[in-house]
């Protein structure tokens, strides 16, 4: 029996491969895009109990999914997660950006920085799912 049905969004296929393996080895089953365009597609045919996703991919970034996620009023538990790029200067040199920061204000459930432990991960997973 599984907890539920888990939507894996990153670029990097050994991050989006060790994302899958902590939550299979947890009981989710998985399903994985390489970027927010692939996964917006397949949230079109199916419904989701938790998504994760990186906000540094090429096509569609991690906020416009987010963004793109709740403009769809799919109401799943996101958790976004960010390497050591979670804040750059801005393009008009006007400060800094907090790309986790942001993902929270447009809809994502919670945050999580890389690198992280397994235990680290899935303990982010239950309390998003509370």
């Amino acid at each position: 029996m599984t907890k539920g049905n888990a939507l894996v969004i990153d670029d990097d296929c050994l991050v989006r491969a060790t994302l899958q393996l902590f939550l299979e080895m947890d009981g989710w089953a998985v399903t994985a895009a390489s970027n927010g365009k692939r996964a917006m597609a397949i949230l079109e045919g199916h419904a989701f109990d938790v998504i994760v996703t990186d906000l540094m991919m090429p096509e569609m970034e991690g906020i416009e999914t987010i963004r793109e996620i709740r403009k769809a009023c799919i109401q799943t538990p996101i958790l976004a997660i960010s390497g050591g790029f979670a804040a750059r200067n801005s393009p008009a040199g006007s400060g800094v950006i907090d790309f986790l920061r942001m993902s929270r204000e447009l809809g994502a459930s919670g945050t999580l920085t890389k690198p992280f432990t397994s235990s680290e991960f899935i303990g982010k997973i239950n309390e998003i799912l509370k």
